[in-house]
């Protein structure tokens, strides 16, 4: 691909969507106040597109990743939530989990039907009718990507979702040719940050049980064996995609050597992107949060066996942030 413009979408505060909207988002009226179509054959060409699709388990540096690679050119949406996702594709995972009866911070009832070849194709099925037969994927593109895509162009987008972690077969079922790069950080730092987020969080969003609101997540074991279910599942499952369609990144990795993290990621994408790019994008960086001792030491009881987990070992972090490995 060429150099790339920058298509980016908007940040928003708030996740949900305007009055009158649909669960999978509106299309953008035209100038008329109509409803702006995408041609079917923009569409077919859309479908058969290569969209990079960022996962990793909650607080693993999903939100880092999503924000480089939105500031490099990639179009992750015309409206993203404070959290870097795409509200349009959010809703749609948040449809899949509410069908198996699962919530983000309670994955195990999807767990149990998304290995299921008839679950998958059904929700593909209503996924592929409403986005290209509905033409609802404009609910999810700017002006100047639809523009683009109706001039017979498909530049390069994507989106990121942790909730996609856990149903990328669906996905790979609707969008055979995207790519995935997975996210992958200490399941005791991600923990320490779930916890944190639960406890820290508002009172009046714990009574109105808002988005990230959940109670299991004020147990800090809870938020470790929540890393270990999401992420041990998506290695496991790892095989159902492609090797060149799939690139883990490790988050110390990211903060550590950013520009390197990013290019790799940018050339696994096919993008091709200045230096100075990258560059300016790398600057949100903050290499300060590689040093997580002042909390780990806070959490030292919370903490204890749990270094002995093997995925821990598995991924290569088994220590016990003690001074022992």
């Amino acid at each position: 691909m060429g150099r790339l413009e920058s298509l980016g979408g908007r940040w928003h505060n708030r996740g949900r969507g305007r009055a009158g909207q649909g669960l999978l988002g509106g299309v953008e009226a035209g100038a008329n106040g109509r409803m702006a179509r995408i041609p079917q054959s923009a569409l077919t060409r859309f479908r058969q597109s290569q969209p990079v699709i960022v996962i990793g388990m909650h607080r693993s540096g999903t939100s880092l990743m999503a924000r480089l690679l939105n500031d490099s050119g990639l179009h992750m949406g015309r409206r993203l939530s404070v959290n870097a996702e795409s509200v349009f594709f959010r809703r749609v995972n948040e449809r899949i989990f509410r069908r198996a009866g699962a919530g983000w911070s309670t994955i195990l009832p999807l767990l149990e039907v998304v290995g299921r070849p008839e679950f998958v194709e059904a929700q593909a099925d209503g996924i592929r009718a409403d986005l290209f037969d509905g033409g609802k994927i404009g609910g999810y593109c700017t002006a100047s990507f639809r523009n683009a895509l109706c001039a017979g162009q498909t530049p390069p987008w994507g989106w990121k979702d942790p909730r996609a972690t856990v149903t990328f077969p669906i996905w790979r079922r609707v969008f055979p040719n995207a790519r995935f790069v997975h996210v992958i950080r200490n399941g005791i730092d991600v923990a320490i940050s779930l916890h944190r987020r639960a406890r820290g969080q508002k009172w009046w969003k714990r009574l109105l049980r808002i988005q990230h609101y959940s109670a299991p997540m004020h147990d800090f074991t809870n938020c470790f064996h929540l890393w270990e279910e999401c992420v041990s599942w998506a290695l496991e499952h790892r095989p159902m995609i492609p090797a060149e369609q799939y690139r883990e990144v490790r988050y110390e990795d990211l903060l550590a050597e950013p520009e390197r993290a990013l290019t790799n990621v940018l050339g696994f994408a096919g993008l091709t992107v200045g230096r100075e790019t990258v560059r300016t994008a790398c600057r949100q960086v903050n290499r300060g949060r590689l040093d997580n001792s002042a909390l780990v030491a806070a959490y030292e009881d919370a903490i204890g066996a749990l270094p002995e987990s093997p995925l821990l070992t598995q991924l290569g972090y088994a220590k016990d942030y003690y001074g022992r490995t």
